[in-house]
């Protein structure tokens, strides 16, 4: 939150920290300045890497469905096995008031909610892809049965949770997207709508 919160600028884009931004020189970036406002985002090309394999897959898809039950679903048709969309250009005044508000009410601040602020987001606004701006996602430990297993129970674990919690990973997330799509639409609804939920 401190170094996201110098974030002077209309956009902003989360960064692991052991992932890499590339450009592809052979594509036109998209015009942040002429989005629309139904967008939230925008999502680069997403390689997902590993030391071992190096670049294990790439992802290119948008989410460009009306509704935001629709762009759930559309997510969950695209999604390929990981969170990466997370890791995209966001609008600054959607992803801060959300991230502040998960921060600052949530009663667990669980590493484990990635999943829910992506949901969140994807509620409040459409996905764009932009082929020029390539990011690379080191799956590290992630890359692995054993090593998911490991990270998600350490991930309920610092949370405060019993390591066996993911059980109840359905549940938590569906708790918290109910709550967190609100806050990340708040901006959105006071632009649009003049009142905010």
């Amino acid at each position: 939150m401190e170094a996201l919160s110098l974030a002077d600028t209309p956009f902003l884009l989360p960064m692991g920290d052991d992932d890499q931004i590339h450009f592809n020189e052979g594509e036109t970036p998209v015009d942040l300045s002429s989005l629309p406002d139904d967008v939230v985002g925008v999502r680069p090309q997403t390689q997902i890497w590993t030391a071992e394999a190096g670049v294990c897959q790439t992802e290119c898809y948008s989410i460009d469905a009306a509704s935001p039950g629709d762009r759930l679903q559309e997510f969950a048709r695209k999604v390929m096995g990981n969170n990466s969309m997370f890791y995209s250009i966001y609008r600054t005044n959607v992803f801060m008031p959300l991230l502040r508000f998960f921060t600052q009410t949530h009663p667990t601040n669980g590493g484990y909610c990635d999943w829910s602020l992506s949901f969140a987001l994807i509620t409040a606004g459409r996905m764009i892809h932009d082929p020029s701006l390539i990011y690379r996602y080191d799956l590290g430990i992630w890359a692995t049965e054993s090593g998911i297993a490991a990270a998600n129970s350490n991930l309920y674990e610092k949370a405060g949770l019993p390591a066996d919690s993911e059980k109840y990973a359905a549940l938590f997330r569906f708790l918290d997207v109910h709550v967190l799509r609100f806050a990340a639409r708040c901006d959105w609804l006071q632009r649009n709508a003049g009142t905010c939920c």
